[in-house]
């Protein structure tokens, strides 16, 4: 009895295998297609934060504090006064700096907040100035009011935030040290 129905044959059989083969081969190429379009878009982006690491660092400025010679003309300084307390001064002390973008480049939107560390004092201000390009320098005459709270030795602390032409945003401390009412040393940290 021959009827419509057929039995299947070795041929049908393998065909049957190999479509299942390619279905898995198929599914195979597809997740390691994906693997590997991921891999491509994480290399891109690590591509990019190299770029604008790169164009953050071609940007960057970095101010330098050190001390100024004594003939300097006052008239050419900006002057920021540092008083520790409400307290009377006994004196004053005083001292120039040329401030200096030795990065490259331009500091914006520059504030400046001193500290002293050993008494606790702080203040915040803008710098008279209000960019600094590349390789620009300022004169700083530094003011300081002395009493008796304050001890013959001190450290003060400049801490300075300004942005870059890009937006970036730096932190950078400058530090000094005061002697017998005397400015006599400064040391500049570089910018985070």
């Amino acid at each position: 009895l021959k009827g419509d129905y057929d039995m299947p044959t070795i041929t049908d059989w393998l065909m049957v295998i190999i479509t299942f083969v390619y279905v898995i081969a198929t599914i195979f190429i597809c997740v390691f297609n994906g693997r590997s379009a991921k891999a491509s878009r994480d290399q891109v982006q690590e591509s990019q934060k190299q770029f604008h690491e790169a164009k953050r660092l071609e940007y960057m400025p970095m101010l330098q504090m050190q001390f100024s010679h004594s003939d300097d003309d006052p008239r050419e300084a900006e002057y920021i006064d540092i008083c520790p307390s409400e307290a009377e001064a006994s004196s004053t002390t005083s001292q120039f700096f040329n401030l200096k973008n030795v990065g490259n480049g331009t500091a914006i939107n520059i504030i400046f907040t001193w500290k002293f560390i050993d008494l606790g004092f702080s203040d915040t201000d803008y710098l008279p100035v209000c960019a600094i390009m590349q390789g620009d320098s300022y004169k700083i005459n530094l003011s300081c009011d002395m009493d008796n709270n304050l001890p013959q030795s001190s450290t003060l602390s400049l801490e300075f935030e300004y942005n870059d032409l890009l937006g970036n945003k730096y932190e950078q401390k400058i530090f000094l040290r005061i002697e017998d009412e005397e400015f006599v040393r400064c040391e500049n940290d570089l910018p985070k």
